[in-house]
């Protein structure tokens, strides 16, 4: 591979398998920590962006609809009460109730500061 100063992924992870998905996503992680490139992913997968995006920016027919930095410290952890915040943050502006554990729908902000790469989620529609 050759020393980018910008990796472009648009759904680079779409088409694997569960394993193979963890196993890449951790190579672009480490190839960004590496390196201190910029990358740009593209997904519709709101765990995936908060997971090894800096900054998330949801668009809509074209337009960036919201942005929110990510400022969880690394590695992430799924189960961080500000990374599920954030998560349910992100799935209320596309449209979608984030479960909670009784199973009833909530909304909640979460509070972060700004950091480098980005990352962003496409709404469909």
């Amino acid at each position: 591979m050759r020393e980018p100063d910008l990796l472009l992924l648009d759904e680079p992870f779409g088409a694997l398998d569960a394993l193979t998905r963890i196993t890449a996503q951790r190579l672009v992680a480490d190839v960004w920590q590496r390196r201190g490139c910029a990358v740009l992913l593209v997904t519709h997968d709101v765990d995936e962006a908060v997971s090894l995006a800096d900054r998330v920016l949801v668009m809509d027919r074209g337009v960036i609809a919201y942005e929110t930095p990510v400022g969880l410290e690394r590695p992430r952890d799924a189960g961080d009460p500000a990374f599920t915040a954030l998560r349910a943050e992100l799935l209320d502006r596309l449209g979608v109730a984030a479960p909670t554990a009784s199973g009833v729908a909530a909304r909640a902000v979460a509070d972060a500061g700004p950091d480098g790469a980005s990352g962003a989620v496409r709404k469909k529609g």
